[in-house]
């Protein structure tokens, strides 16, 4: 699929090592671990984590489950699998704490986040048709997505060295029982080779709340593994 793809997505993943999936079941996952901490949009307490993640390659669909807090007894999951989005919140993984009805600014959301985390799926950027990009300049590419009409768009600006350094998007944020559109930033750091693939092993979130960047999200991946 490269021949398609705009020179700039081309080498960057060469840069990554991406490599082409296979056909069939979505074209496998990028699989990983986190740790880190957490917490929520306004809120002072930074709670520890620790979750799973899966990326498909040829598609865009994830799914992230954490266990967060003491002892991880709640369990929390943001998703899109086969076009619908997901986000909750539940206690010992039964009780049920908060939940995101399916809503076209979820799904923006869902798909933004799975834009963002391309650094850490880099076999999308050849693999998956549901993406379009364009290069705004040497450094800077936006990368788009659309499932039935919501569509959503990320910035992906590349550090020095050519790797996705920082993304940038207008993503809707959580507020009461409803959706605000903030920015919305992410940090990558820490590359490192695994699996022939350059895979950042260090990143961080942040939306912009009450004029200064809020600090919601800062994690690690612990293991990196392609399935399927």
């Amino acid at each position: 699929m490269t021949g398609t793809l705009p020179d700039a997505v081309a080498a960057l993943g060469e840069r990554l090592g991406a490599r082409a999936a296979p056909a069939g079941a979505a074209g496998g996952r990028s699989v990983f671990r986190q740790s880190g901490t957490l917490r929520s949009l306004g809120g002072a307490r930074w709670m520890g984590f620790g979750a799973d993640q899966w990326m498909a390659r040829a598609a865009t669909a994830f799914r992230w489950r954490a266990r967060v807090g003491p002892l991880g007894l709640v369990h929390v999951e943001d998703a899109l699998v086969d076009g619908e989005p997901a986000g909750r919140v539940r206690a010992l993984g039964l009780v049920s704490l908060a939940r995101a009805e399916p809503s076209r600014a979820l799904l923006q959301g869902q798909l933004q986040r799975y834009l963002a985390e391309l650094a850490w799926n880099p076999d999308a950027l050849i693999s998956n048709p549901g993406l379009r990009f364009e290069e705004r300049d040497e450094r800077l590419l936006v990368v788009s997505a659309r499932i039935g009409g919501v569509e959503a768009e990320v910035e992906l600006h590349l550090g020095g060295d050519g790797l996705p350094a920082r993304t940038f998007a207008m993503r809707p944020a959580r507020e009461g029982k409803g959706f605000v559109l903030r920015p919305w930033h992410g940090e990558f750091a820490d590359y490192r080779p695994v699996s022939g693939r350059m895979i950042p092993h260090a990143g961080r979130v942040a939306w912009e709340w009450q004029g200064e960047r809020f600090e919601v999200w800062r994690g690690r991946i612990e293991d990196w593994r392609i399935e399927g």
